[in-house]
């Protein structure tokens, strides 16, 4: 069992739903990560940065 989902378990334990936007976030984790990856080690930082500031708004 990984961590995640060792995590996940136990706040089953307590009653905690999973969010139904869990989907999504790996969908946009995985957009962000590839895009990393073809622009290349320079330009990751650069992904970073922009879901940095994309989510303190």
């Amino acid at each position: 069992m990984t961590h995640v989902r060792d995590f996940e378990m136990e706040l089953s334990e307590y009653g905690v739903r999973p969010s139904g936007l869990r989907g999504a976030y790996r969908i946009v984790g995985f957009v962000f990560g590839a895009w990393s990856r073809l622009r290349g080690a320079r330009a990751s930082g650069g992904a970073g940065f922009a879901l940095h500031n994309a989510i303190h708004l």
